[in-house]
């Protein structure tokens, strides 16, 4: 299986962009009334939720990592293989 160049701290923040992104798209949407600016942010949050599954992974052991206190998290807690 191929490897992607992404870190899981890039990956977190392409997940938290898509989100934010996403959600301002939505709210502008509500003001111009267009409809594919609706279905773009749309589509964006719900590569948010998505993104996390396939980025948020260790590097090394390709284990999940975990969802609670990510700011402090400087190496797997399986492997103890240092994350970018």
């Amino acid at each position: 299986m191929k490897r992607c160049s992404i870190s899981p701290r890039q990956g977190l923040s392409l997940d938290r962009a898509c989100g934010a992104v996403g959600i301002l798209l939505g709210l502008l949407c509500q003001v111009v009334q267009w409809v594919f600016i609706a279905v773009i942010g749309l589509i964006l949050i719900i590569a948010a939720f998505i993104l996390p599954f396939i980025f948020w992974r260790c590097p090394a052991c390709r284990r999940w990592l975990p969802t609670f206190r990510t700011w402090d998290l400087s190496c797997c807690p399986y492997c103890r293989e240092r994350i970018d």
